[in-house]
């Protein structure tokens, strides 16, 4: 398995997650229709989808892939309670960008990108905040006018927040179940029409739609999918082993200190944060294995034919379909029986930008040139020759942190030096010090930090061995970027030819108006598996060969980043860690 998740298996996790969000409407009574989204009066009967709109309506979502990318606009909420977004999804890179603003947003009152799961947040300014009241109008009048300002078409920055979204159960925030349902709207393949005609999918009428005639259909919110006429049986546990192929499992292109051994110590409290990221579903399962089995409780019967009502695909969603399969609005209930209508606009498409933490630019992975492979080949010698550099780091260790830390490399000693923090608790702070053999922290309360003091403190140290602070998943995030920073130096000259092999260039980009050119190197674990553009490290070098930022793919599928920028290094602490 992979860190990263492709497109299509975000689809099928976000699949789950509205399948189960979207059934609180269904208890509201939506079986067979959406009472809140309904018409007082309809002009015609409703009646079961043809077999032209059974197979119009499976194609739905596959369209939608193909066709990549849609403005979006929608409005949820009534009077002082009324949401409203503007942007855009594309659904083949799994990525949405949107502006929410309206009388009810509150502090969700500004810009916001969202892959399957995730969602990042950008707190409105004033100025943004009078901005996104005054949408631009549009020219064509066949169109819905925006319901706030959409986005900047480059996203700023900085100031963005990362968390997971709360799609369903007891804490479901209604933007993120509207975030879960649009991603769900696109598949890499139609759903299966035979299916859809059997379920209480219906076909409401026609209406017109910026000129266009479309046919108004309920349906599910997830496709109806075959089930087997039995149930086999259950296979019998397989103990968890470490997979070969995961790319978290190895360091750097040389030898680093990152170790493969289970994680035997106490982490600092900024990794405690990165590692209850991954442990925290495996404390879910175990937790609920322990709890007693209840003695009245009986087996559910297999299912032999997959369902027919509404209320369990999900729930019942209002679509308007053009004759080409074109989705151009839907209708769902959110939680807290929220009634949503969005518009997508089929010519509003431009390609997305995604924000630092979901990768950034788009990339065109392919082979380094030869002029290219030699710049590689420069980086180690490079950072020698530099000596040092301060470093600042940003890792979205969804769902329990933010984290931010400054401080100094120095190559010529092997020493990392800096402070921690999550950005919700910036006056809680861990130093970190990292060298070949590991890292020794220790943590301070009381006063926010962007550098960690000097001189160091000379007691108080913990200290973990790089193999100790490992698991089954390999390094933990924060780890990987340092042991690739301290790896980042080197006496002996790389060969050019090795990255031919194993690099791959993706895009020209920029840092602070300085033109880079952006890599990845596959680890040898990557080696032979992965495609090009799917590594876990990115390497950004500037035109002499320097690296001035490293990206690391997080284990939720996020984006950390480390740069490096020439400056004065202090005389960072050398003494053993140990």
């Amino acid at each position: 398995m992979t860190l990263s998740r492709r497109p299509a298996e975000r689809r099928r996790v976000v699949a789950l997650v509205v399948l189960s969000c979207l059934s609180l409407g269904s208890i509201a009574g939506l079986v067979g229709g959406m009472v809140s989204c309904a018409p007082e009066k309809q002009a015609v009967q409703a009646r079961p989808l043809s077999a032209s709109e059974a197979s119009r309506l499976g194609d739905m979502r596959v369209t939608n892939y193909r066709d990549e990318r849609a403005g979006l606009h929608a409005t949820w909420g009534d009077g002082d309670a009324q949401v409203r977004v503007a942007g855009w999804v594309d659904w083949k890179k799994g990525l949405s960008y949107l502006r929410v603003g309206g009388p009810g947003a509150g502090d969700m009152r500004g810009l916001l990108q969202s892959v399957p799961g995730v969602v990042a947040t950008r707190s409105a300014t004033p100025g943004e905040a009078a901005e996104e009241a005054n949408p631009a109008q549009s020219t064509d009048a066949t169109k819905p006018a925006p319901p706030v300002a959409e986005p900047p078409a480059t996203p700023p920055a900085d100031g963005w927040q990362v968390r997971t979204w709360s799609a369903s159960g007891k804490t479901a925030k209604p933007l993120d179940a509207f975030l879960s349902l649009v991603f769900v709207m696109a598949s890499t393949k139609p759903d299966p029409a035979d299916l859809l005609a059997k379920t209480e999918s219906r076909w409401m009428g026609q209406e017109r739609i910026g000129g266009t005639t479309v046919d108004v259909l309920l349906g599910p919110a997830v496709p109806p999918q075959p089930f087997p006429t039995a149930t086999p049986p259950a296979a019998k546990p397989k103990k968890s082993q470490p997979s070969s192929a995961e790319p978290s499992t190895n360091g750097s292109t040389t030898d680093q200190p990152n170790g493969d051994a289970p994680n035997g110590g106490q982490p600092t409290a900024a990794d405690q944060a990165t590692d209850d990221t991954t442990r925290q579903p495996e404390r879910a399962k175990a937790t609920e294995s322990a709890a007693p089995a209840t003695a009245t409780a009986s087996p559910s019967p297999a299912r032999t034919a997959p369902p027919t009502a509404l209320s369990e695909l999900g729930g019942t969603v209002r679509y308007w379909l053009d004759s080409g399969a074109k989705l151009r609005r839907f209708e769902a209930l959110l939680p807290g029986n929220l009634s949503v209508r969005a518009d997508l606009d089929r010519e509003n498409r431009p390609d997305l930008t995604a924000v630092a933490a979901f990768g950034g630019a788009p990339i065109t992975p392919r082979a380094p040139s030869k002029s290219e492979a030699a710049l590689l080949a420069k980086m180690r010698q490079r950072s020698l020759e530099r000596g040092g550099a301060r470093l600042t780091i940003a890792v979205p260790t969804v769902p329990t942190a933010n984290l931010r830390g400054g401080g100094w490399v120095d190559w010529t000693s092997t020493v990392a030096y800096l402070a921690v923090s999550d950005t919700a608790k910036p006056t809680d702070v861990a130093f970190l010090r990292a060298n070949a053999a590991g890292v020794a922290y220790q943590t301070k309360s009381g006063k926010a930090m962007d550098t960690p003091p000097l001189p160091a403190p000379d007691n108080g140290w913990q200290f973990q061995a790089w193999a100790q602070r490992t698991d089954a998943r390999g390094s933990l995030d924060i780890d990987l970027l340092l042991g690739e920073a301290l790896a980042s130096a080197a006496t002996s000259k790389d060969s050019a030819s090795y990255f031919i092999d194993h690099a791959s260039f993706l895009r020209k980009d920029k840092i602070d108006g300085a033109g880079m050119t952006v890599f990845e190197i596959a680890k040898p674990a990557e080696q032979g598996i992965i495609g090009r553009g799917q590594a876990r490290m990115r390497y950004w070098l500037d035109k002499t060969g320097a690296v001035r930022r490293l990206e690391a793919r997080t284990r939720s599928g996020t984006w950390a980043q480390l740069d490096l920028t020439d400056d004065t290094v202090p005389t960072l602490p050398t003494a053993p860690l140990g």
